[in-house]
């Protein structure tokens, strides 16, 4: 789970048949220093909803919810990531994702082939390093003494 998460905003819709899960929506609330203001906001982080109910407007309806939700507990703005893009968004931003499951990442449309012709190539061009001491050579565990610098960033 994420640091800092909230039950409420994790939250999925079953069929009445199986129990199985039809749609899923993920939110978790996150702190932001914004003009020296602190303001907690809610980032909308996954939301996946079965391919045989995307034509019934679930979306809107389990977004209506989740503002809902946020509401109640006095947070009042919502931001939303996406791969895809939105009609008319006030602002954006790039980030780059390191791809592990190849294959179901693009058998699921969250990504695509792109200018690589074939999955080797794909797979070739977002391959983990084999050496990776360089990174985990910089990094120790979190010691007790540490406590009050890492709570300052995550706050």
């Amino acid at each position: 789970m994420t640091p800092g998460f909230i039950k409420e905003y994790h939250f999925v819709v079953r069929s009445t048949k199986n129990n199985k899960i039809m749609a899923l929506m993920v939110g978790c609330p996150k702190k932001y220093m914004l003009c020296d203001r602190k303001i907690t906001m809610l980032e909308g982080n996954f939301f996946a909803i079965h391919k045989k109910l995307r034509n019934n407007r679930l979306a809107p309806v389990m977004s209506q919810e989740m503002f809902r939700r946020q509401r109640k507990n006095g947070i009042n703005q919502t931001y939303m990531t996406s791969a895809g893009t939105f009609p008319t968004p006030f602002t954006s931003c790039h980030y780059y994702n390191k791809y592990i499951n190849h294959e179901k990442l693009i058998d699921i449309r969250y990504t695509g082939l792109g200018n690589c012709k074939s999955m080797k190539d794909f797979k070739k061009k977002y391959a983990l390093p084999k050496d990776m001491s360089y990174i985990t050579g910089q990094l120790r565990n979190m010691e007790k003494r540490d406590l009050s610098v890492v709570l300052k960033l995550h706050n």
